[in-house]
């Protein structure tokens, strides 16, 4: 102690123990000055982020959206009533009924000779076994013949076998044969004329010469597409 004491009042300055203690004391104070400044900070962030008690927050309002509530009528009181098209302004096109198509038979009366294309029958004129394309309606010389169904009439001619014949057009590719008839046909049936299904075109005549063996009647004949079909079963479809 007394060397650094005399060491100290020699130079003027302090010795080396003397320094060390001196550093050691100003660090302690150094780290104590940080403590305090770190606690000051804390304490300020502290105070500046302080949540403020429940019942001084104020919500924001919130609009909520108008909802209209389903309609609570039972289904049977919330049926609307109809609205007619006048009402409603919208015009609906109503298709026109199709017409019913009639059939009728030409002449009432036995069948002598059916549609045979696939078979042979015997012909009492030509005294041999042929087809025949149409069907021979028994009658009376004299006795009217109608019209099968609504048509325009195709032809008025006589045919050189089956005298007298009268064709009409029907739809769809339906052609009716009338033979056989007598020479005078009804008024106003001529090329081009409409008739009606059931209007008179003639009478039973005797002017088919390849038949005029057979008993009187009428040889009538159907066509579709311009090829014979079984104008017996049609006629038998007809009450």
């Amino acid at each position: 102690m007394d060397e650094e004491k005399n060491e100290k009042s020699r130079s003027g300055r302090p010795g080396p123990a003397a320094s060390r203690r001196i550093r050691i004391a100003g660090a302690v104070y150094i780290a104590l000055a940080v403590c305090v400044v770190t606690v000051m900070v804390l304490s300020v962030y502290s105070v500046s982020v302080t949540v403020p008690d429940e019942t001084d927050l104020t919500l924001p309002e919130i609009s909520r959206p108008h909802l209209e509530l389903p309609d609570e009528r039972t289904p049977e009181e919330s049926v609307g009533v109809p609205v007619s098209h006048e009402q409603s302004g919208v015009t609906v096109e109503t298709p026109d009924p199709v017409p019913e198509v009639l059939y009728y038979k030409p002449v009432k009366g036995k069948v002598l000779k059916g549609y045979r294309m696939t078979s042979l029958v015997y012909s009492a004129t030509l005294k041999d076994y042929r087809t025949h394309s149409g069907v021979d309606i028994a009658g009376k010389v004299g006795d009217k013949v109608v019209c099968y169904s609504d048509g325009v009439v195709r032809t008025v001619r006589t045919d050189p076998f089956m005298g007298v014949t009268v064709e009409i057009e029907h739809d769809y590719g339906l052609v009716s044969v009338y033979q056989n008839l007598a020479q005078e046909v009804a008024s106003g049936v001529r090329a081009g004329a409409k008739v009606k299904g059931g209007s008179v075109l003639g009478a039973i005549g005797e002017t088919a010469v390849s038949e005029c063996a057979d008993e009187p009647h009428l040889h009538f004949e159907l066509l579709l597409d311009g090829k014979p079909i079984d104008a017996e079963k049609e006629l038998a479809r007809i009450k």
